[in-house]
């Protein structure tokens, strides 16, 4: 999504009645400019979809593989920062997160959707484990 969707967005979204939450503190890492920021839409969410709440987007920052910050706006953004307040506070690593399981279906899916775009492309473009997966797919049936 481009910053000027971003903006459209944002400016539809204020339009009714949403959220916006912010929890952690980006700016006081020594190296700001090597945080990562990754972002997802709420609008493929199957209960977001299911309650007419697509509008929104959750973006978490992140610094050696730790969460240190996120933003959530749309509807219902409160109950989605608790978990990344979580995350923050205990300095839990964000491979940790992607073994975490949310049940099915809820605005926590959107959680592991960001996640996982996060890790997957980090683990699929590792050529070590693609010679792995294309061995075992020759030799396994």
């Amino acid at each position: 999504m481009t910053n000027l969707q971003k903006f459209w967005k944002a400016l539809f979204i204020l339009k009714s009645n949403v959220e916006c939450t912010v929890t952690g503190d980006v700016t006081s890492q020594s190296d700001f400019n090597n945080n990562i920021a990754w972002n997802t839409g709420t609008d493929e969410n199957d209960r977001a979809i299911t309650d007419n709440k697509k509008l929104g987007w959750i973006e978490i920052y992140i610094y050696r593989n730790l969460v240190v910050g996120a933003s959530v706006i749309g509807i219902g953004a409160g109950e989605l920062l608790n978990f990344w307040s979580l995350i923050i506070s205990n300095r839990i690593s964000i491979y940790k997160v992607s073994s975490t399981s949310f049940a099915y279906p809820t605005m926590g899916e959107v959680n592991k959707k960001l996640v996982t775009n996060y890790i997957g492309p980090k683990f699929f473009n590792n050529p070590w484990i693609r010679f792995v997966v294309r061995l075992t797919q020759r030799f396994l049936p």
